[in-house]
């Protein structure tokens, strides 16, 4: 009734005859006081908002994720045709090298076998990265912390808290670049099961990022503040 139409009223700049009486608020948009003079009443408009931001939202959400496998399925067509590129481009040169009585068919078996070397050692490599738990993204409590920013080369680890709708946000963005980024270790600590991590990383703001390598600290991100300052950001912002 008026009751509720006036405490909203209060709580957005309002009076109580500018809802009872479904006028436009001074100020408002002819939309919102349209919205006003139809439905009537607080519960009304509550609701009518509540349905559109949800719609919004779902919109927005599926938007994104029709946006990643687009841009997943492009990367993998591009490494792979950039992988077989290469591999024509060293096939023409080896050709080249013997065409040209610059290497011997010996000193050419060699050349391939460093390479294969080298693949594999990057292969074992990778297999190792993904034992560690990269190319994932995970919580770790405190001792887990120190553990893994010295077993891992490069790691980065977000600080949220449950109760930060931010934190939620930044968890979405650090889950999609742990599968594109699998050279680095993603990692989250809950601030509240980790005080000592707190105080000791004088962690004063939330999310906050903090950036390791080789088992040092080297940059922190707090906030939204190095991507535009607004929740609305895309990952690609953050890379």
């Amino acid at each position: 009734g008026c009751n509720a139409a006036s405490a909203l009223a209060g709580q957005l700049g309002g009076s109580r005859w500018d809802l009872c009486a479904g006028e436009s608020w001074p100020g408002t948009t002819p939309k919102l006081g349209n919205v006003l003079a139809l439905r009537g009443g607080a519960d009304d408009l509550m609701k009518s908002v509540t349905q559109n931001f949800a719609q919004e939202q779902l919109q927005k959400a599926l938007k994104e994720k029709v946006e990643q496998e687009v841009a997943k399925k492009v990367k993998a067509a591009v490494v792979n045709k950039f992988v077989q590129g290469a591999k024509l481009m060293e096939q023409q040169m080896d050709d080249q090298l013997i065409e040209e009585g610059e290497m011997s068919d010996e000193e050419l078996e060699k050349l391939r076998e460093a390479r294969v070397n080298r693949m594999k050692k990057a292969r074992r490599a990778k297999e190792i990265l993904h034992r560690l738990g990269h190319g994932t993204y995970r919580e770790c409590d405190q001792q887990a912390f120190f553990d893994l920013t010295r077993r891992s080369p490069r790691v980065v680890v977000h600080f949220w808290r449950p109760s930060s709708f931010r934190c939620d946000i930044m968890h979405k963005h650090m889950r999609d670049i742990a599968r594109m980024h699998t050279e680095c270790l993603f990692i989250s600590v809950n601030v509240e099961k980790a005080p000592f991590l707190v105080e000791k990383l004088n962690i004063r703001v939330l999310p906050s990022l903090k950036l390791i390598k080789k088992g040092e600290i080297f940059h922190t991100m707090f906030g939204f503040e190095e991507f535009g300052g607004t929740d609305d950001f895309k990952t690609k912002d953050m890379v």
